[in-house]
């Protein structure tokens, strides 16, 4: 499968779903470069909460040279201005990229 096309860029969404967090293994960045991706959403957080993958997803997909932004994922048990709140005091690691 060609993952690459003229007219679009890949991109990638990804949170602590994608791996099993009862082991090590992490979401491989780097296979994802090599298969054409250009950028990644990450999931930041839920709610009121942080995403558990965050950290390392966010300094991973930098290290293998995507582009980045982090997302906050809407709930409705809890007030939205508490979310977006909580989502816009979230510190990330760098800038430059988009959130």
């Amino acid at each position: 499968m060609d993952y690459v096309q003229e007219d679009y860029v890949l991109c990638s969404d990804v949170s602590a779903w994608q791996d099993n967090n009862t082991t090590q293994q992490k979401i491989k960045f780097l296979k994802m470069v090599e298969k054409g991706v250009k950028c990644v959403m990450i999931k930041s957080s839920q709610a009121i909460y942080r995403d558990e993958d965050f950290d390392y997803n966010w300094k991973a997909s930098q290290d293998a040279g995507l582009l980045r932004l982090a997302y906050h994922f809407l709930t409705w048990n809890h007030p939205a201005r508490a979310q977006a709140e909580f989502f816009a005091q979230l510190h990330f690691a760098s800038l430059g990229d988009i959130r």
